[in-house]
C-alpha cells in the first residue's frame, strides 16, 4: 500500500520511481492513495503494469483525488462512499477467489486531520462491508494518531504483530512539513484459520538521486518519491 502525494512537486520524477517501486516489488496486490488522473495515465502507458495487473481505475467522489487498486487476480470491484466523509473520502474493495476462498481486498483513505470520530464512523463501515468474505484484508492511509485505538481485536495489524514497536515503531512519514514521524499507512487482516501474517517492510525511503538542493528547497525537503513510504505486507493463505 501506497500513498503516492497528490502533490504537483517534481510530479512527473515522483511518478516514475514509484513505478519503478512497483515494477522492483512486483506484488500480486497493490494499493494506492491520492491517486489524481495523472497519476492513471502513467499506469496507463506502463508496459509492465498493463501486462501484469487488471487495475480498477479511478473513481472520484467530490474530491481531486482517489484510490485505485492493481491485482494480478481478476477482481470485482465495488467504489462505496463514505456517507460521514467532508473530504471525499471511500472505500474500494477488489473480490476474488484465491485457492477456492472468497477474498476481499480493500483501501481507504480516511478522513485526514482532527476526524478521529469520522474515521472511527468509516473504518466500521469498512470492516462491516468486508465482513463476509472468508479472507478480508483493508489497507490504506488510515490518518490515525497513536492514541486512536479503533482497530478491532478480529483483525491483525501486521506492523505490531510482527515487530517490536518499541524497537522500530514503524513510522511511514518521516518527520516533515512541521510534523513529527508517525504512522498512518496500515495493512490490516481479518483472524481466520485460511490466513496468517508473514512479513512486513517498509520501502520508498531512498532518496530520488536525481534530485538537486535547489529543488528540494522549494518544497520542505521531501527527497523521497511521495511524502509517505510504502509498506508491503505478505499474507499466506491455506
Amino acid at each position: 500500500t501506497y500513498n503516492v502525494w497528490f502533490d504537483k512537486f517534481e510530479q512527473e520524477r515522483r511518478y516514475t520511481a514509484i513505478r519503478d517501486i512497483i515494477r522492483q516489488e512486483d506484488a500480486d496486490i497493490v494499493c494506492l492513495q491520492e491517486v489524481i488522473p495523472a497519476f492513471i495515465e502513467g499506469l496507463s502507458k506502463d508496459p509492465f503494469i498493463q501486462e501484469n495487473y487488471w487495475t480498477t481505475g479511478l473513481k472520484l467522489y467530490h474530491a481531486f483525488y482517489s484510490t485505485t487498486i492493481l491485482s494480478k487476480f481478476p477482481i470485482s470491484a465495488h467504489f462505496l462512499p463514505y456517507s460521514n466523509s467532508g473530504m471525499g473520502r471511500s472505500l474500494l474493495y477488489g473480490v476474488t477467489k484465491i485457492n477456492g476462498r472468497s477474498v476481499a481486498i480493500g483501501t481507504t483513505h480516511l478522513e485526514s486531520l482532527n476526524s478521529a470520530r469520522e474515521r472511527a464512523g468509516q473504518l466500521a463501515f469498512a470492516i462491516e462491508t468486508l465482513a463476509p468474505f472468508d479472507v478480508s484484508i483493508l489497507m490504506g492511509d488510515f490518518n490515525m494518531e497513536k492514541t486512536e485505538n479503533i482497530i478491532p481485536d478480529t483483525y491483525h495489524d501486521l506492523w505490531p504483530a510482527l515487530n517490536d514497536e518499541s524497537v522500530d515503531p514503524g513510522f511511514t512519514m518521516p518527520e516533515q512539513h512541521g510534523f513529527a514521524a508517525w504512522r498512518p499507512d496500515r495493512i490490516i487482516l481479518k483472524k481466520s484459520e485460511w490466513c496468517q501474517p508473514k512479513s512486513i517492510k517498509i520501502i520508498g525511503k531512498d532518496p530520488i538521486s536525481s534530485y538537486d538542493e535547489d529543488i528540494l528547497s522549494k518544497h520542505w525537503l521531501t527527497k523521497t518519491p511521495s511524502d509517505h513510504y510504502c509498506l508491503v505486507g505478505e499474507i499466506s493463505l491455506s
